[in-house]
Parts: C-alpha cells; structure tokens; sequence
C-alpha cells in the first residue's frame, strides 16, 4: 500500500511540462536612460513530450521577451530575447517573467540592471505654484559629457482658472534627435476647493422618499474649522444638476462639521433614475465640491 500511494504522488509531478531557461537571470549593467538594449536567452524543453507555452507573464512594464515560437518539440531549445525599454524609470530594478505552459508549470526568466539617467532637472521635475507664482522654470542639466548651459523650460498656466487643484504634464526635448522627450509637470491650486461629507451616498431603500443631511466644508487642513465657513450662507449653495422633484435646503448655521444641507429625494424620482449621479455643489465666491449618488437599481 505505501508504495501504490508513493507512486500516486509522483508520477503526476514527472509528467509535468518544465522548461529551463539560460541564463535564468539577464543582466543589462549599467544602461543610459534612452537606450533600448536587447539580449538573447535559450529556453529548453527537457522532456520527451511537446510543450505549448499559452502566455508570457511579465511584471513590469520596463521590458519585453519576444519567443521565436511557442511550440516547444521535445528536447528543442528555442530563442527568445529581453528588450529592456530604460524610459519607464532609473535606478537598480530586477523583475521576473513567468512563461506560462498548459498543464504544467512557468519557468522563469529575470533581468535586471542599473539605469541612469541622462538629465538632471532643477529644482525639479515636478513644481507646484503658489498663489501669487505664474510661472514655472525648469533647468534641465546633460549628465553625459563635458559640463553644458542647461536648457530653460517655462511654462505658464492660462488665467481665469476655475478654483480646484490644475495638472499640466509638459514634454521637453532637450536636444535634437533624442528619442524620448523629458517629462516635467506643473501644479496649481486656485483658490481652496471644498468637499462635501461624506463624498458619496448608496441608497439601499428606493421604495420610500429619500432624505439626508451632508455637510459642505473647505478641503483643508483646517477643515470645518476653516473660518470661510462663516463667511458662507448655506441658502446661497446650488446644486447642478438639480433634478425633478429634488430639494436642496439648509438646516442650520456651520457646525463642527460643516454647512449643514439636507437633500430630499422623492421616491418615484429616484426609482426612475437609471445611472449613478455625480452632483456639484457651488459655494459662491469660494468654489465647488462634488456629491456621488447611486441607489441599488443603478447599473
């Protein structure tokens, strides 16, 4: 009997697919951000049955490994080869790729290296602006060679920004002929944006009338404590888009919490919306804030 059950075990293990791959781990060395490298590796089918490799699983984005075939014979070894893309990010990075096969198991090929970068960006890549800054200025410095001028990249947002956070991302090509541009982004915030708590709503009930009180506050960090709190009327708050049948009134003055507001819904209105909605509430002179709303009919 303890032999019929040792077999039982390992003849299921034998017969599984495995290839070997060689090198296992590819090393690209020290790679200059730009350059789209390649090498080649031997994958190997030991065994005496055919195998089929259904997919190639990587975990990063920084390379590709391109099989000349997927169709292994018995004992044949195939090419395949890593094309590393150093554009992703620099530093020292391994990843692995699992070369998945049908009924069996992935084998595993890595590559790793050490990608540096070929620019240097002052003050940096990424430069938020103040309230009263307009423009932002970029130096962007070659790491190869003999020290050079850098080149001066400005950027200066449209005026008449509504109130909320602003996102430029900018592609600079600091010399001619370079593949693949530098990135830099910009960041703005005009005036203080406001949020409404909480941010979104789930109606689990859409057979009775719908009625909840939320609260409107600056998105700071001193938050209900905000002292434009006071300069607001929560009865000078609108709502787009104000659907049928919905109200939207005030309560009360600020609290700890915020601007108290409550939204009634009746409930043949909000059986008959078929989409979640997304509201806007506008807070004169100081901005919006956004409310989700989805009920259990909703898709």
């Amino acid at each position: 009997m303890r032999s019929a059950l040792l077999m039982s075990i390992v003849v299921p293990v034998m017969g599984w697919a495995q290839l070997v791959v060689s090198p296992e781990v590819t090393d690209f060395g020290k790679v200059v951000q730009g350059e789209r490298p390649s090498s080649v590796v031997t994958v190997t089918n030991p065994t005496e049955k055919p195998i089929v490799v259904r997919d190639i699983i990587r975990t990063c984005s920084c390379a590709d490994l391109v099989l000349e075939k997927r169709t292994f014979a018995p004992g044949e070894a195939v090419k395949a080869t890593f094309i590393l893309d150093s554009n992703v990010f620099d530093g020292l990075f391994q990843k692995t790729f699992f070369l998945r096969t049908e009924g069996g198991k992935s084998a595993a090929a890595t590559v790793k290296g050490d990608i540096r970068p070929r620019w240097r960006v002052e003050p940096r890549p990424e430069i938020a602006l103040g309230d009263d800054e307009t423009t932002a200025t970029f130096k962007v410095f070659s790491l190869e060679g003999d020290c050079q001028e850098p080149m001066l990249a400005t950027f200066t947002p449209p005026s008449g920004l509504s109130v909320g956070y602003h996102q430029w991302k900018l592609a600079v090509w600091p010399e001619m002929g370079i593949e693949q541009p530098v990135y830099l982004k910009v960041t703005k915030r005009v005036g203080t944006p406001w949020v409404v708590v909480p941010r979104s709503i789930f109606v689990n009930e859409t057979e009775k009338d719908f009625s909840m009180v939320v609260y409107l506050k600056p998105d700071t960090l001193a938050g209900a404590n905000d002292p434009k709190l006071k300069e607001v009327d929560g009865n000078t708050v609108t709502v787009s888009p104000l659907r049928d049948g919905m109200m939207v009134e005030a309560v009360g003055k600020a609290t700890n919490q915020g601007i108290p507001l409550r939204i009634s819904i009746p409930k043949e209105h909000l059986g008959s919306w078929k989409t979640p909605k997304t509201f806007v509430f506008t807070i004169p002179s100081h901005g919006t804030a956004n409310l989700y709303l989805k009920s259990k009919i909703m898709e």
